[in-house]
């Protein structure tokens, strides 16, 4: 068999908070429930039938297509004979596809359908066709759901993920996804709604997100990180949106990405309103100070930093203090203002709760960004 490796999920329900209390052997404090609840149900593919696999609250979901890239190009992708390609998977016309492994291929979802893509730990995805987007999506009614995979190290400069203008209201969610050290742009959006919940962005060499034309996004507990260069075009987030619905960003990290001289690094909003609460901009850009964020960007209890915060209530212009930055540790430190910064208006509950490491927030008031401090050192 081919599926083994365990699979391990984070419950989304909150539980009740306790005390929040000094560790022992650290000053840093406690967060409040910082640790998931054990999962009920299943943990792992095993722990279901040959035709399902198990979902991320627990439950065994039939309807099943599995995917291993030491499988064999086939139309069964059954559990214990699974096709080598997620094509292959997708092309069986199931609703769940289950992916282990290395795979360099393209995953394009159209016509109204309805995916789920759960990938086993370490899975990875990239693409070496020129010119085409390595993820697509378009078509009124099709929805993708991606779970724990990776896209990584694609040398053609295209969007890795994409949603086309005019290509129809169709819906991308990115659970616990990486996009990384890709020559492109990690994301552009022209149409649709995009969910991004737990994803990292990093080192993608044209940008992190871009949005614009109808589309609408909603993004919390992400990092956006190293992104873009001096010559590209966009940075981290660029926003240009004519959505009826608010963009909203919440819980969210953007950390040090670049872009073309004159256009704001951190963010960039125009078109209708992007909404960003609890979050942090930093660093971003060479060394203008006003390039954290540009724009009709509306924040609140969000740091920036360098520069004068932006107008709205509980901003803050103060450096976040984070550990170490440079060698990828974007945790706060336990002196960090970000701490217990994050405003009463943003309920901790559903995909807000959890940082990006998977923890439970603190018990009001939380820490901004992506993470909360780090686990303290416990003592013997």
């Amino acid at each position: 068999m081919l599926f083994h490796r365990s699979f391990v999920f984070t419950s989304i329900l909150a539980n009740a908070c306790g005390s929040t209390a000094p560790g022992p052997g650290s000053d840093c404090p406690v967060q409040c429930n910082d640790s998931a609840p054990a999962p009920t149900g299943c943990t792992a593919p095993a722990d279901c039938g040959p035709t399902e696999t198990c979902e991320p609250d627990g439950r065994c979901t039939a309807d099943v297509a599995f995917a291993d890239s030491a499988g064999t190009r086939n139309a069964v992708c059954s559990r214990e004979a699974p096709c080598s390609t997620i094509a292959d998977a997708v092309a069986t016309g199931r609703t769940d596809i289950r992916a282990h492994g290395t795979f360099t291929e393209r995953i394009v979802l159209d016509g109204g359908r309805t995916v789920r893509l759960f990938a086993d730990p370490g899975t990875t995805l990239t693409s070496n066709i020129p010119d085409l987007p390595v993820v697509s999506v378009a078509g009124t009614g099709t929805s993708l759901a991606i779970y724990d995979l990776t896209i990584s190290g694609v040398t053609n400069r295209v969007n890795v993920v994409d949603i086309a203008p005019a290509s129809g209201s169709s819906s991308l969610e990115l659970h616990h996804v990486e996009i990384k050290d890709n020559r492109g742009l990690a994301i552009s959006v022209g149409d649709g709604l995009l969910t991004m919940d737990r994803t990292t962005l990093a080192r993608n060499a044209d940008g992190g997100l871009a949005v614009f034309s109808t589309a609408r996004v909603v993004v919390t507990n992400s990092l956006v990180v190293n992104n873009g260069s001096p010559t590209s075009a966009y940075g981290g987030i660029w926003v240009s949106s004519d959505a009826t619905t608010h963009n909203q960003i919440s819980f969210t990290t953007v950390y040090r990405n670049f872009s073309v001289q004159g256009a704001s690094s951190g963010i960039a909003c125009t078109g209708k309103q992007t909404e960003i609460v609890d979050s942090m901009f930093v660093s971003n850009g060479l060394v203008d100070t006003t390039s954290q964020a540009t724009g009709n960007c509306q924040f609140r209890d969000t740091l920036t930093y360098p520069g004068a915060p932006p107008a709205g209530q509980g901003n803050l212009g103060m450096d976040p203090e984070l550990v170490d930055p440079a060698h990828g540790d974007f945790h706060p430190s336990c002196d960090s203002p970000a701490i217990g910064a994050a405003g009463p208006m943003v309920p901790l509950a559903g995909a807000t709760a959890w940082d990006l490491d998977g923890r439970q927030r603190a018990c009001g008031p939380a820490a901004i960004g992506a993470l909360q401090p780090a686990a303290p050192t416990q003592g013997p």
